[in-house]
C-alpha cells in the first residue's frame, strides 16, 4: 500500500510523556505526529503533561474514556508505560493496536536504579505491566532488530502479535547544513584543528568513555584532532567521566545545550562520532545519527552494530571503527581520513536524510505495517 492510500484512514497516537519540550525524544515524537497527521485522513494525539506517574495514568484514562465516545479509529499507535488506555480501547472497539518498543525497560531499570532499590522494584512492576500489554497488542514496532529478536525469543512465544523493525528518521526541518567556518569562529573552535563531535546524552550505554579512549590514542598519533562532547547526563556519572579525563589534551565537555546550539556544534564539526557500549540487549536507534546527516556531516560509527555501522555503511554516510579497540581502530581511522574530503559527504548525507532516511519514510513503513494489520483483522 502506498502513502496516498492512507488518506481515508483515522489514526490515534497515544504517548505516555510530554511532547512539548526540546529533548531528542520529544522532538522525535513531534516529528512522528506531524508526519502521521499529514498522511492520514484524521489524526489525534494524546500525550501526558509530564513524565510523572500520575500524569501518565491520567493520559491513559483520558484516552480510554474519550475513545469510547469518539469516532472509532482505524488504528491506534501507542508509546506508553502502562498501556491500558490503548489496550482496553482496542479490545472494546475492535481496533488494532501497534506499540513502539525502544528499549527493554526491565534491563534499563537494573542499570539506572542499581543504587535505588525502591524505585527499582516499582519500575520492574511497570515493566511487567508493559510487557503484558505488548503480548496482547496486534503489532510491535521495534527500533532495532536485536531488540526485536530478543523479545521474540524471550517474551512473545505463543503470542499472536506481529513484529517489525523500523529505525529512527531524520528531522530535516530543525537540523540542516550551515557554514562550518562561521560557526567555528562563533563557537571559538580552532580553525586549524580537525574537530570531532559527540552530541547527545552522556550515559553509560552511549559509549562516550570508549570514544574518549579512542580519542586519547588518536591524539597521540596525530595532534591535529580535537574532541568536543556536547550534552548532559546523569550528574554523578558525568562528573566521574570528566574527572577521569581531565588530563587529556584537546578534549572539551560543553554540557547540556539547547537544540539550536547542538545543531550549530554539529555543523561546525568536521566529523561526528557515533559510539555505543555493548551493555544492553539493544543499542537502540540513535537520533543523533540522523541529526548528524541532516546537517550534512560525515559519521564515524561503532563497527558491527545494527542501527549504527550498518546504516552508515549501507548509505555511504561515513565509516565504522571499533571504539572499544583503539590500538586497531586508530590506524584504520587515519588511513580512511588520509583520503577524506568533506565535500564527498555534505550534499550526499543531506540528500539521504531528506529522502530515504527521513521521518516521512519511517512513518510510511509504520502505516504500511499497521494498516495491513487493520485490513486483515
Amino acid at each position: 500500500m502506498n502513502a496516498k492510500s492512507y488518506s481515508s484512514k483515522k489514526v490515534d497516537y497515544v504517548v505516555g510523556f510530554s511532547v512539548s519540550g526540546g529533548s531528542g525524544k520529544e522532538k522525535a515524537t513531534q516529528e512522528k505526529a506531524a508526519q502521521l497527521a499529514s498522511k492520514v485522513g484524521a489524526f489525534r494525539l494524546f500525550s501526558a503533561s509530564s513524565s510523572g506517574v500520575f500524569s501518565q495514568l491520567i493520559c491513559e484514562l483520558h484516552y480510554l474514556l474519550q475513545g469510547l465516545v469518539a469516532p472509532k479509529p482505524d488504528l491506534i499507535i501507542s508509546r506508553s508505560y502502562w498501556g491500558f488506555g490503548a489496550g482496553l480501547l482496542g479490545m472494546l472497539r475492535g481496533v488494532p493496536v501497534v506499540r513502539e518498543v525502544h528499549a527493554h525497560l526491565a534491563e534499563e531499570v537494573d542499570i539506572l536504579c542499581a543504587d535505588r532499590p525502591v524505585r527499582r522494584v516499582l519500575l520492574k512492576l511497570v515493566a511487567s505491566i508493559q510487557l503484558w500489554w505488548f503480548r496482547r497488542s496486534n503489532g510491535l514496532v521495534f527500533n532495532n532488530p536485536l531488540l526485536e529478536q530478543y523479545y521474540l525469543d524471550r517474551y512473545l512465544s505463543g503470542a499472536s502479535v506481529k513484529t517489525t523493525t523500523v529505525f529512527n528518521g531524520a528531522n530535516v526541518t530543525d537540523f540542516y547544513p550551515q557554514e562550518a567556518s562561521v560557526l567555528k569562529q562563533r563557537l571559538k573552535l580552532d580553525s586549524d584543528s580537525v574537530h570531532l563531535l559527540f552530541c547527545g546524552s552522556v550515559s553509560q550505554w552511549h559509549g562516550v568513555d570508549l570514544l574518549i579512549d579512542f580519542f586519547d590514542a588518536l591524539s597521540h598519533a596525530d595532534n591535529r584532532f580535537r574532541l568536543t562532547i556536547v550534552g548532559g547526563g546523569e550528574e554523578a556519572y558525568y562528573q566521574q567521566l570528566k574527572d577521569r579525563c581531565s588530563e587529556i589534551k584537546g578534549l572539551s565537555f560543553i554540557g547540556k545545550v539547547k537544540p539550536d546550539t547542538a545543531r550549530d556544534y554539529m555543523c561546525a564539526a568536521d566529523l561526528c562520532m557515533l559510539p555505543v557500549a555493548d551493555i544492553r540487549v539493544s543499542p537502540g536507534s540513535p537520533l543523533k545519527l540522523y541529526d548528524y546527516i541532516a546537517c550534512g556531516k560525515p559519521v564515524v560509527a561503532q563497527a558491527n552494530t545494527p542501527g549504527y555501522s550498518d546504516v552508515v555503511e549501507e548509505y555511504g554516510l561515513g565509516m565504522a571503527v571499533d571504539f572499544s579497540d583503539p590500538e586497531r581502530a586508530v590506524p584504520v581511522f587515519l588511513d580512511w581520513y588520509s583520503s577524506f574530503d568533506q565535500n564527498d559527504h555534505k550534499d550526499h548525507n543531506r540528500r539521504k536524510a531528506e529522502t530515504e532516511l527521513s521521518w516521512s519514510a519511517v512513518i510510511d513503513r509504520w502505516l504500511a505495517f499497521g494498516i495491513d494489520l487493520q485490513e486483515k483483522s
